[in-house]
């Protein structure tokens, strides 16, 4: 417990994430977050397994003080947790699979531990059983789900392998096998595939790459340098840079035709394009992709 209390205060020192901050405040002055009453009623029902272990959790830490076996801080920390979970969600599109309860279960363990040395550990034995329970469910879970990905990578029959790049031996459900999601994620994978053989056959040389969609995973596909001055992820409501400071820096910019967002590549097209003429010169327009170099980087082979 020592131990984990020194690590986790070490973490205040620690240099933050400057890019994910301002990714985090960006997306907060949008105005993207939910604020509908509906939307969290909605993400209690359809989480309930979930909001129930907070509930519980949150309980359970007022129970503990009034039985004078926590100070007023146990069920101010829970309940700060929850107040935390409903912030994140209001900021997220994922309302499942938090680690809330967990956490708010070690801070409870964690008081009963400490309380034990004054009442002994065999009446608080049950209370520390039950509290561990719900991390080592979560493990259990977490096993299950290695296990399935092990046994089906043992099975590539029935799973698509990526074969290059940096995703090589990602599985993905085959596009025959599978429909709605699954489908985008296989179509998907295999336009961002199509992309990065543009710079593996030799057509054209190392550069930054600048993608118009929510994410850009092409340069870690590649090991190219990313491209500096944009977000970790971005939303069509989210402010555009300006120009220099997005693609200045980019020696090349991919336009998707089949996004993850149908609107910003229409919209990032429509805001750069003055900018995107007077620099760059269009290199491909497949069935996928449109590609745009840098006047100073030459098509090789072309």
């Amino acid at each position: 417990m020592d131990c984990l209390r020194r690590a986790i205060s070490g973490m205040g020192i620690l240099p933050y994430n400057q890019a994910y901050l301002i990714d985090l405040r960006t997306a907060i002055q949008a105005g993207m977050a939910h604020t509908s009453p509906l939307f969290f009623i909605q993400c209690i029902l359809n989480n309930y397994v979930d909001c129930a272990l907070y509930g519980v959790g949150v309980i359970m830490a007022f129970w503990q003080w009034r039985r004078g076996l926590a100070s007023i801080r146990i069920p101010v920390a829970a309940t700060f947790l929850l107040g935390v979970s409903l912030f994140l969600l209001s900021q997220n599109t994922q309302t499942h699979g938090l680690p809330l309860a967990a956490v708010i279960a070690f801070l409870l363990y964690e008081n009963l531990w400490r309380y034990r040395q004054h009442a002994g550990i065999g009446p608080l034995l049950p209370q520390l059983s039950a509290l561990l329970l719900i991390p080592l469910l979560a493990v259990v879970t977490m096993l299950a789900s290695l296990m399935t990905y092990h046994s089906a990578a043992n099975s590539p029959r029935t799973l698509f392998v990526v074969p290059q790049t940096r995703l090589q031996g990602l599985l993905i459900p085959p596009e025959k096998a599978t429909a709605g999601a699954n489908l985008a994620q296989y179509s998907y994978i295999n336009t961002l595939l199509e992309a990065a053989a543009l710079f593996t056959n030799g057509s054209y040389p190392e550069g930054r790459i600048q993608l118009f969609d929510r994410i850009n995973p092409l340069p870690f596909m590649l090991g190219f340098p990313p491209p500096k001055g944009g977000y970790l992820w971005w939303e069509p409501t989210a402010p555009f840079p300006p120009a220099e400071e997005l693609l200045g820096n980019a020696d090349y910019v991919l336009v998707p035709k089949m996004p993850t967002s149908r609107q910003l590549p229409e919209a990032a097209m429509a805001h750069y394009r003055d900018y995107l003429t007077l620099h760059f010169v269009q290199r491909e327009n497949s069935a996928n992709w449109i590609l745009f170099s840098r006047h100073s980087v030459a098509a090789q082979g072309k």
